[in-house]
């Protein structure tokens, strides 16, 4: 086949090509690899056959079958690859392949020579299809990793942002905001972190009397929407909780501690006192980070979200916390977060607090706006 037959548009419903009545077996991980850089149409042939017979053990064959095709180094293996991608996406359900074609995005993008996949970016989407769905995934994988400035990536992306689609609204470079983002690999978890380790790696903001007073005056503002998008990163692992409140007054920066924390009306710090809770001072960028790998990893038993999907739950749940309209940029977005107060906390485990499982993961944060009357809170929690 040559490059004009390799896109020809894949009708909804049908198979391309002849298929063999019976699923040939499927060959060891050295003949797999070996076939991607020799011959990978016959790869793509056998996942399509595989495709035919819906079940777990074609999902896992396909599995199995694309990540060859994904690593190896050539124009021909990334243009199956995607071929293949493709087709999941346009024969079956969206969510069905749906882990797997975002994996295989960020994985064409892991190789060394990720410039093979410019000729994917070509031929401009009429619509917001299956294919289109698979390049702007691919995209944004190249966004994060390497950054996105020349053509036809950038005229894609413009086709994108026409269609509407939502990865379209985040910027095609990471910015320095987002440096754990990028160091995030397959099988990274958040992980716990204790009143001890908290002390020993942030500055603590001791807790204060005024700060146990301006607490209990706090008021609770409940915002389901907000609450669902700033905690969507976390929403695979154990539990998780976003809550909102307001004060009268502005509070004393002082008093922005573990005492005023404490005392707020919230399930993630029942039963804490200024002896179980610690606080620490952070920036919008830690929180960044954990938002970040939570919904890649998936927690233990979830799906991971691979990079890009992971990253727009990110950019959504800071300005959901920073109660920020998506109008603005995430430039202005860092900039203005920069002028908010952040916290980081953890509750010891002899605490009364029975909310933290202080297994697997254990996150807290905190953040007070500038005019420091309106708190949003976020925690999660996972255990196996």
């Amino acid at each position: 086949m040559n490059g004009d037959q390799h896109q020809a548009p894949i009708e909804p419903g049908a198979l391309p090509g002849e298929l063999p009545p019976e699923v040939p077996p499927l060959p060891d991980a050295g003949s797999l690899k070996a076939c991607a850089a020799t011959d990978p149409a016959r790869l793509y042939e056998l996942a399509v056959a595989h495709l035919r017979r819906p079940g777990p053990e074609s999902a896992r064959a396909i599995s199995w079958i694309a990540e060859p095709l994904c690593t190896e180094d050539s124009y021909q293996a990334a243009e199956w690859a995607a071929r293949l991608a493709d087709t999941l996406l346009t024969l079956t359900g969206p969510d069905d392949h749906r882990m797997l074609v975002r994996r295989m995005a960020r994985q064409l993008v892991q190789r060394a020579g990720w410039v093979t996949l410019k000729p994917l970016f070509e031929q401009l989407p009429e619509h917001l299809d299956g294919p289109a769905e698979f390049r702007a995934c691919l995209l944004q994988e190249i966004a994060l990793r390497w950054g996105v400035d020349a053509e036809p990536y950038l005229e894609y992306a413009r086709r994108l942002q026409e269609l509407r689609h939502p990865l379209a609204w985040l910027p095609l470079a990471s910015l320095r905001f987002e440096h754990e983002l990028c160091r995030t690999t397959e099988g990274s978890m958040p992980g716990s972190m204790s009143p001890a380790t908290l002390r020993a790696a942030y500055p603590e903001i001791p807790p204060t009397e005024a700060g146990t007073a301006a607490g209990g005056r706090a008021r609770e503002v409940p915002d389901t929407g907000r609450a669902e998008a700033a905690g969507a990163p976390l929403a695979q692992l154990g539990r998780w909780e976003a809550k909102f409140y307001v004060l009268a007054q502005p509070l004393d920066p002082d008093d922005w501690n573990a005492a005023f924390l404490a005392e707020l009306p919230a399930q993630c710090l029942a039963g804490t006192t200024t002896d179980t809770i610690v606080a620490v001072h952070t920036t919008a960028d830690d929180l960044a980070g954990d938002l970040f790998v939570s919904a890649y990893s998936g927690g233990l038993w979830g799906e991971s979200r691979q990079g890009a999907y992971s990253r727009l739950l990110t950019w959504h749940s800071l300005y959901a916390l920073l109660d920020l309209d998506l109008t603005v940029s995430p430039y202005d977005a860092v900039r203005l977060a920069a002028r908010h107060h952040w916290l980081r906390f953890a509750v010891d485990e002899h605490s009364d607090n029975q909310w933290f499982h202080r297994e697997v993961t254990d996150l807290g944060f905190a953040v007070l706006d500038p005019g420091r009357t309106r708190i949003a809170l976020l925690a999660a929690t996972d255990t196996d």
